[in-house]
């Protein structure tokens, strides 16, 4: 993979409908949403519901296939106080969350003008949000995409598979929004470690729901729960229950 590929991905996205293009902005903004809840947790600051109505705003119009009556200025107007400057915050984790409204300012503003330029200006910034975690990560400083870094490769090769799979797509639908193969995506775990896998983002009512992040493992677990690709979103509220009617068991026997 390599530029050439961007630049395909860029115009076949061009030339697909207008609802199918919003398709892929909804998708590649949705994926952001956990890095901005860690960073309104962890700096108490932000609102995540508006980026939660602004992706289920989103969502209605391509579901429906219709302008839904919006208010497009204020939605943007809303995210743009709750965007955070990285004047007024340190830590890469601002950048995250920064981009995590950047992307729906953007999307919003496609819907107003249809210029295709914002819907490649979101994809690239994708790719630049990736390439600028690999340099964080790695202390380093490259004139190019690290186009051979797993990572990259990863986040190119997931805009590529929602495109060719847009591409197929008659009728965008909820069922389709949540195909497993489309929201699986490290974009949004880059910091947060928390997976959209299974989790349909318009459904949640409490940033509450979302994994404490101050959870830690040692090294040993780390390595099984990346090697054998554990989704703890789904595993831990399972053992917290299992823990929960065991105890319970025990608290009943000693009752008698």
């Amino acid at each position: 993979m390599n530029n050439t590929t961007i630049e395909n991905v860029h115009q076949r996205l061009i030339k697909l409908p207008f609802y199918h293009q919003l398709t892929f902005v909804y998708l590649l903004s949705k994926r952001l949403f956990p890095n901005y809840l860690i960073f309104n947790k962890k700096e108490k600051w932000g609102n995540p519901n508006l980026l939660q109505n602004a992706n289920n705003i989103l969502e209605k119009m391509i579901v429906s296939q219709t302008d839904v009556e919006i208010n497009i200025e204020q939605i943007t107007e809303e995210l743009d106080k709750i965007t955070p400057d990285t004047d007024d915050f340190a830590g890469f984790l601002t950048s995250l969350a920064l981009d995590a409204c950047a992307s729906l300012i953007e999307g919003f503003a496609f819907i107003t003008d249809r210029d295709n330029q914002r819907l490649q200006d979101i994809s690239t910034s994708a790719l630049d949000l990736t390439q600028m975690y690999i340099e964080f990560e790695n202390n380093t400083d490259s004139d190019d995409y690290c186009f051979e870094n797993k990572l990259f490769v990863e986040e190119l090769k997931f805009q590529l598979n929602v495109v060719e799979l847009l591409e197929k797509q008659k009728v965008i639908d909820e069922r389709f929004l949540t195909n497993r193969i489309i929201i699986k995506s490290k974009l949004g775990e880059l910091i947060t470690g928390i997976t959209l896998d299974g989790l349909k983002i318009s459904k949640i009512t409490d940033v509450n729901q979302v994994i404490d992040s101050s959870v830690k493992f040692d090294k040993e677990i780390q390595e099984w729960i990346k090697k054998d690709n554990i989704n703890l979103s789904e595993l831990i509220p399972e053992l917290v229950s299992n823990f929960y009617q065991a105890m319970k068991k025990i608290q009943n026997k000693a009752a008698f």
